[in-house]
């Protein structure tokens, strides 16, 4: 019995043969129909075969030149607009170089136009430190007041463009009154400063304003640096916003004792501060029954205060003080504490001492300033000792 493969295999060989057998056939015939040999047909049958493959090649190598005929084209295009585009590049490039030399030209000329010679450059000046220095002008409005300034320049022929982008500059908080009298006007509207500050004109300018309106600078600055302050020292430790809201008192002069009281009551809420301990602490200090420095010196000032004010006082003065001076009047008292404090003979500022003693009696009824001050000012003259004011009875 025959396997399944061969049986299949058989039937494959046979039906090739079968279909062999049938072309070789049907060429025979063909060839006797054309009356031809076999042979002669199929070199026939080839011969035409490749000669309709020729045609379809022959075709294809057309569209094939077409094509590179139209490449070329698109190529030559290109190539021709990168030569269009790189000459206009060019172009531009020319362009912007003119265009750059032409600005650094005109720049040139605004910076030589905006130097102010001397004499206009003061006028400009005065007018502005006038208004923003001295204050002793009132405006209802920002309004108002570049009206007026603009005014007072067309008034003295002054340059007014000059005049108001400066006092725009100074409102926007660009430049300081003190950036004003150092640097020329050039310098402050122009980046490139092209103008001398080594002239004598402008030196001589600078120190003539200074003497004039340095004060007040210095006094606005002060001021300034003092918000700044305030504005940090909310931040600060605990003994550090002690110390200042102590400073604070102490070298304000206060009118009479409610508002005092009231100010410090303000100034506790602000910096978050006991109300009751640091008035006490100060009305003890003006009472000279703290010490100022000390107390503003502590690193703990609210311990310290609690535990020194009358047994420290009163252990010093039994340990330095001879035993009669225990009974000394308020002012004696005063005198010596103030002596201890700094000697009265080396006072130098007599006018802040004195404010700082009036400040002093108005929280004490005991004393009279008139009366204190007087005996004060013979000491600091040298017409009296403490020796004399002690062995006294003032």
């Amino acid at each position: 019995m025959l396997e399944p493969y061969t049986i299949n295999k058989n039937f494959d060989t046979k039906v090739s043969f079968d279909s062999t057998t049938m072309m070789k056939e049907q060429m025979d015939e063909k060839a006797r129909y054309k009356n031809i040999s076999l042979a002669q047909y199929l070199r026939d049958v080839v011969q035409r075969d490749l000669d309709s493959y020729g045609e379809v090649l022959g075709y294809e190598l057309q569209l094939l030149k077409r094509d590179i005929k139209n490449a070329y084209k698109l190529y030559n295009d290109a190539k021709e607009s990168i030569q269009y585009h790189e000459q206009k590049a060019q172009s531009y490039k020319e362009n912007i170089e003119s265009l750059k030399n032409e600005y650094i030209k005109k720049s040139k000329l605004i910076s030589q136009s905006n130097i102010v010679y001397a004499d206009e450059e003061e006028k400009i000046k005065t007018i502005l430190l006038d208004v923003f220095a001295t204050n002793h002008y009132r405006f209802d409005s920002v309004v108002d007041m570049k009206e007026k300034i603009k005014s007072r320049s067309n008034n003295v022929h002054a340059n007014s463009f000059l005049v108001m982008k400066l006092t725009i500059m100074l409102l926007d908080g660009e430049i300081t009154l003190r950036e004003l009298i150092e640097n020329p006007i050039q310098h402050l509207v122009d980046d490139k400063k092209v103008q001398s500050i080594d002239t004598q004109d402008f030196i001589s300018l600078k120190e003539n304003l200074w003497n004039k309106y340095g004060e007040y600078i210095k006094k606005q600055e002060q001021k300034q640096q003092e918000i700044e302050e305030e504005k940090t020292i909310i931040h600060k430790p605990e003994n550090e916003r002690l110390q200042y809201v102590i400073k604070q008192a102490y070298h304000t002069n206060y009118r009479t004792q409610s508002v005092m009281e009231a100010n410090i009551e303000a100034l506790c809420q602000k910096y978050k501060l006991n109300l009751v301990k640091t008035s006490n602490i100060i009305n003890q200090i003006y009472q000279n029954k703290l010490d100022y420095l000390k107390v503003i010196k502590s690193d703990h000032i609210y311990e310290y205060c609690t535990i020194t004010p009358d047994k420290i006082n009163n252990l010093e003065e039994k340990t330095i003080q001879p035993e009669d001076e225990q009974k000394l009047t308020p002012i004696q008292d005063m005198i010596i504490h103030l002596n201890r404090k700094e000697p009265l003979t080396e006072i130098q500022d007599v006018n802040s001492f004195e404010s700082q003693i009036r400040r002093k009696c108005n929280y004490r009824s005991d004393i009279k300033f008139r009366e204190l001050w007087n005996i004060l000012t013979q000491i600091i003259q040298g017409k009296l000792t403490i020796d004399d004011v002690v062995n006294q009875q003032i």
